[in-house]
C-alpha cells in the first residue's frame, strides 16, 4: 500500500531556520539549509500508524497525515486537519 514519507530532522534546526527567514536573512538561507539538510533522513511510515516527532521536525515528501486530538477523551478523537506533501510537521 501507499506509505507516508517524512524527511526528518532536529527541531533546534527548524527553529533556526525560521528565525533566519524572519529576519530577512534569506541569502544565507540556502547555504545553511543545504548544510543541515544533509543531516536529515527519510523515514517511511504504514496507513494508520501513529507518528510521534517528539524533539524533530518532518517535511511530508510522499502521501498525507491526519492530524488527530484527544481533547475530548481518548475515545472521541477530533481532527485537526490533513496535510499533504511539502507540509512541515512538529515545528509547533
Amino acid at each position: 500500500g501507499r506509505k507516508l514519507a517524512l524527511l526528518i530532522f532536529n527541531s533546534t534546526v527548524c527553529k533556526y531556520f525560521i528565525r533566519l527567514i524572519r529576519s530577512h536573512f534569506l541569502e544565507d538561507l540556502e547555504r545553511i539549509l543545504f548544510k543541515y539538510l544533509a543531516n536529515a533522513k527519510v523515514e517511511y511510515f504504514k496507513k494508520d500508524e501513529i507518528i510521534f516527532l517528539k524533539e524533530r521536525v518532518g517535511i511530508i515528501t510522499h502521501g498525507s497525515v491526519r492530524v488527530i486530538s484527544h481533547e475530548e477523551g481518548i475515545m472521541n478523537p477530533t481532527t485537526i486537519g490533513k496535510y499533504g506533501q511539502g507540509r512541515i510537521l512538529g515545528h509547533g
